[in-house]
């Protein structure tokens, strides 16, 4: 029983919203919207192959990233097939790529329809990322998308980071199953969905033939993206890298036989689909 200002779950009147307005349960309410992607389209690329030699940290030099160049190969390939401008960037150091999101950002974006910001590289758990002379934080590049581009305000914007997020690999586990025009008042972190190679604290796979996540990314999408929208794409690639992948390294059995996670984050408000709904 409620009690001093308060309902049976705790929360104390006063932070509890009103009614629903009316018609929310219509059936007009309940339809999915979708972004307008009849415009431009932007995809950046922040691929990296190689480190400084001085780089700071206990950890010193990164080691060299050989496969990466499939993954960007692929990624143009899928974003140009979208109708995607690609433009990538090679080993560029932390003052050089945010400069390149600070100008990006300031750029006249009331012609653009969806913007996608591909991260290739090293990293750790806490959102922490590799650039040629010195890490930087993932929060850095969604934070300038979110606050420092009011023409991508109601847009889709998407970031895809291939990178581990920490030391630990997955050996995975055995699981048995059965069968087969108006204005709009909005929060400044919605419309972005990022996509991320591996769980918190995981490391990501990737080989001469490119990573895990990217190549899988392109294959789906180049196969689906007219029958169905990113999130559920996603779901697909998400389940190939977590079901039919594993490594294969017997010379170092710490990552032989080992699995991989993909993890998505969506405050997108819309369904988001490449080409026109049926």
């Amino acid at each position: 029983m409620a009690g001093n200002g308060a309902d049976s779950s705790g929360v104390p009147e006063g932070d509890v919203d009103g009614p629903f307005p009316d018609g929310f349960n219509g059936d007009k309410s309940l339809e999915p919207e979708y972004y307008d992607m009849s415009q431009e389209r932007k995809m950046i690329i922040f691929n990296h192959f190689e480190y400084n030699h001085d780089y700071p940290g206990e950890r010193g030099q990164p080691p060299t990233r050989n496969g990466t160049y499939r993954d960007v190969e692929a990624l143009t390939k899928t974003g140009e097939s979208l109708n995607f401008d690609v433009t990538p960037y090679h080993d560029k150091t932390h003052d050089e790529i945010l400069g390149i999101m600070d100008d990006f950002c300031k750029q006249d974006h009331r012609d653009t329809s969806c913007v996608c910001v591909c991260i290739l590289t090293h990293g750790l758990n806490g959102g922490e990322l590799n650039a040629r002379d010195k890490s930087f934080n993932l929060a850095d590049i969604v934070s300038k998308l979110q606050n420092r581009a009011p023409g991508l305000v109601g847009k889709p914007k998407l970031l895809i980071v291939q990178a581990c997020r920490g030391l630990c690999l997955d050996a995975g586990k055995l699981v048995h199953v059965d069968g087969p025009g108006e204005v709009l008042w909005l929060p400044s972190h919605v419309d972005t969905l990022l996509l991320r190679s591996s769980v918190e604290d995981y490391g990501s796979f990737r080989n001469d033939h490119g990573s895990w996540l990217i190549q899988t990314f392109c294959r789906v999408v180049d196969a689906k993206h007219r029958q169905m929208d990113l999130m559920q794409m996603i779901v697909i690639v998400s389940r190939l890298v977590a079901c039919e992948r594993v490594s294969y390294c017997p010379e170092r059995l710490w990552e032989h036989n080992k699995k991989q996670t993909p993890e998505m984050r969506s405050t997108l408000l819309k369904t988001l689909r490449f080409t026109d709904p049926v």
